[in-house]
């Protein structure tokens, strides 16, 4: 990750597959463990993948450990089989 930190950049977009955390609480922190330094100075855009899709386990909503994270990420509700990035601002 720290190689994003030697090119300069502002922005760093991410599109799915954060964490591969599937399920895996832990993986989550670690994985932003290891980003931290990174994004304490660059943005960061990421969109969910089909990893993200998770469900939490106490009420099985979709998406709910990812959007708990990155609150300021566009999330997904599940209409049926369409998965529909919302946001909230």
């Amino acid at each position: 990750m720290l190689h994003f930190q030697d090119f300069g950049t502002d922005v760093v977009l991410l599109v799915g597959d954060l964490s591969y955390a599937d399920e895996d609480q832990p993986r989550w922190t670690s994985w932003a463990e290891l980003t931290e330094e990174v994004f304490t100075s660059k943005a960061l855009i990421a969109l969910p993948g089909n990893h993200e899709i998770e469900s939490d386990i106490d009420d099985l909503v979709s998406f709910k450990p990812y959007a708990s994270r990155y609150p300021m990420m566009p999330t997904v509700v599940n209409e049926g089989e369409v998965f529909i990035a919302i946001s909230d601002s």
